[in-house]
This record gives structure tokens, sequence and C-alpha cells, in this order.
């Protein structure tokens, strides 16, 4: 590819100069974008087609970092992100994936911009050096180009730890690098919790019923009325205001699925839900005995006074186990999230019948553990 003398003289000083110092990341960003925009005039529409990093996250964020320090300069026209992306799909790319000269032209002619921008991370030694370049689209030459040294601790936000040289790393594919950890509340089970790994969670519900005092009895009685000892009976009368209480574990299995990455997730699951419905009943107490009537002696059975000793009993002995299928929404950003879901309980056996509706909502930390999209040695940087 053809370059100017003056262009290349420009690149040579700029190497010299620049790349005998050592600073950080976001310096090196801030440096490179004002360079290019310095370089270039009032209104220029520019795009930055290609940056492969060590990391596709690191690779976002130069990325980020560039674009925003080439906006802040104020005079340029800088093309969005995303529609970058939209081109860079139609060939199954991203933009932190290597693409040659070449085809960088050729994107950027399908972009319309007049001037492209290029760069990538690579090791160096103990450090790191950030590559920039800025190119003519209509002459295909080189107007702008930076080497900047940066210091080897390099830290982001959200960055996966890496092991001890030599071991595989911790990242994972795009589509399985959602990890999560946070509380998920439900009206009828506000006591709960949701972990995930590589996209994939499990929820779980729990409620604390509120006994009142009264004991538990596993085994309820439908008759009216039943022999305890000789000439006593026990009837069940429920309480006045027929109190009941539910007994609810919620268990979910789901993923996460990706819609807008690193922001935007559909959690969909199966589960079930273990569930056991109590009544509190008086234990009226009857004592048999005999009246006079008309002369003859008859009997009767005598409600024994209050007070009335209060159990509660189940009106199934054992759990019900319904399935229930989740489906909801979830946005993050940066490393919160909040979600919001739906499920439906299916009701199984004689022994529930109603159909539960269950709507959660919930929130905590979140981690995007994204894979080295990098194939050159040292592709994962280390803290």
């Amino acid at each position: 590819m053809k370059i100017k003398l003056s262009a290349f003289i420009l690149m040579l000083f700029t190497c010299i100069t620049v790349f005998s110092q050592s600073i950080t990341i976001d310096e090196a960003l801030e440096r490179a974008g004002k360079t290019i925009a310095n370089d270039l005039e009032t209104g220029t529409l520019v795009a930055i087609v290609s940056f492969p990093g060590l990391s596709k996250q690191l690779a976002d964020y130069a990325i980020d970092g560039l674009l925003a320090s080439m906006v802040d300069a104020g005079h340029l026209r800088v093309l969005s992100r995303y529609r970058v992306d939209q081109v860079f799909a139609e060939f199954g790319l991203k933009v932190s994936s290597p693409v040659s000269d070449t085809a960088a032209l050729m994107i950027g002619s399908l972009l319309g911009v007049q001037v492209i921008v290029t760069g990538s991370i690579t090791r160096f030694g103990e450090g790191y050096r950030l590559l920039v370049q800025s190119m003519d689209i209509s002459t295909s030459i080189i107007r702008t180009f930076s080497i900047t040294a940066v210091m080897g601790n390099v830290r982001l936000p959200q960055m996966p730890r890496t092991p001890v040289a030599g071991e595989p790393g911790y990242y994972l594919p795009d589509n399985f690098s959602l990890a999560m950890l946070g509380y998920s509340f439900t009206p009828d089970t506000p006591i709960g919790f949701t972990a995930g790994f590589a996209n994939f969670y499990t929820s779980w519900g729990f409620n604390l019923p509120n006994w009142l005092g009264h004991d538990r009895n596993q085994q309820y009685s439908t008759e009216s009325s039943r022999r305890q000892v000789v000439n006593d009976y026990l009837a069940l009368v429920p309480t006045e205001n027929n109190t009941k209480e539910r007994q609810i574990i919620d268990g979910v299995l789901g993923y996460n699925i990706n819609i807008i990455p690193g922001f935007l997730y559909v959690p969909i699951g199966f589960g079930v839900r273990i569930a056991k419905d109590w009544t509190l009943f008086n234990n009226v107490r009857y004592e048999e005995g005999t009246e006079e009537v008309n002369g003859t002696d008859e009997t009767f059975f005598f409600e024994v006074d209050p007070p009335y000793v209060q159990e509660w009993y189940a009106q199934h002995p054992g759990w019900y186990v319904s399935p229930l299928v989740e489906l909801g929404v979830m946005a993050s950003w940066r490393f919160m999230y909040l979600a919001a879901t739906y499920a439906v309980v299916i009701p199984t056996g004689n022994h529930h019948k109603t159909v539960d509706h269950r709507f959660s909502i919930g929130l905590g930390l979140n981690q995007d553990m994204s894979t080295a999209t990098s194939s050159r040695p040292g592709g994962l940087i280390r803290y």
C-alpha cells in the first residue's frame, strides 16, 4: 500500500516520541483519539472499523475510549458503534476481530465515511502496545499513525482474573459469559435468591408462615367428630377467621437468552413448586352424659367449655408438587442487573386445582466473562 513520504515521517516521529513513554490505558486512548482528531478537518465523518485486542473485553473497552476521545474533540462527525456493528454483522465479523486493510477500506466505503480508524492492543515485553491509525478512504493513504506503550498492570471494569501463566483462562464464550448472584422477591415467597454461571441460572424462593404460636398436626380429619377416649369426642371446628397458611418452596433452573450483548437478556426457566396448605382449627371437645327428659334419662353429648385448644391441620398429609414455567426480562448495566419474571404454576393431582400466577423481581451483581478473541501469544491480560 502506498504511503506518502510526509505521512511516513510523521509515523516515524510519532513512534519514536510517543512509544518511549509508559502511561495508563485510558491516557493512551485519550492521546490517540486527540492525535487523530487534530489531523482531521472539521466535519470529517470517521468510523472505527477494526480494533482487535488481547480479549474481546479489552478491545471493546479500547473502542469505547477511543470513540469518546474523538467525540470530545468537538469538530468531527463520528459514526456510532451500533451502525458499524450492523455492517460487520452482515459479514459475520466484529469490530474487535482482526481484518485486513483492504477489508477495512471496503467496510468504510459501505459505511459512507471519509476516514476509517483501525488499531490493536498487543503484548510488548512487560507492558502493552497500543497502535492506532487513520486512513483516508479516497486515497488509501495513512493520515495518522500512533504507537503508545502502556504500563503492565491493566485493570478494566468487569475484567476476569486470569490464572498463573500456562494455565487456561476463565474466559467463556459470548453466549455463555454471564455470571450472577442476587436477591429475588415474590409476594408469596419473599425469601429468595438467584445464582448463575455461563448464562444458566437457578432461583429459589421460600416463605415463613405465621403459626401464631400453635402446634401443627399432620393428620387432617374430615369427620365432624372422632372418638378420643371412652365418653370423650373431639370435633374440628374452623376458627372464626378460618385462618390459613401455606408452606412453599419454589425452585427454577433456566437460561438467560442474550438479546442485546451485555445489556438485555430474556430469562426462561422451568421448575417446581412444593407446597402444603394448613388450616387452623379449634379442637372442640364433647363429653358424653345423661340428662333427664320427661322423667327418663337420655344420653347427650355436652360441649366442654372453652378455651379450646387450637392446632394447625394439613389438608393433605404430604406435600404436593406442581411444575412451573417462567419467562422474564433482565437488564444488565456494568456490574448490576435488574430482572422481572412471570411464572405459571400448573396444578397437579386432586389436592390443589388452582393455577397459581407468580410475579418476581430481582436485583443483584453480575459479571461478564467473555472469550479472549485474539489468537496471538499471551492473549489473556494478567492483573
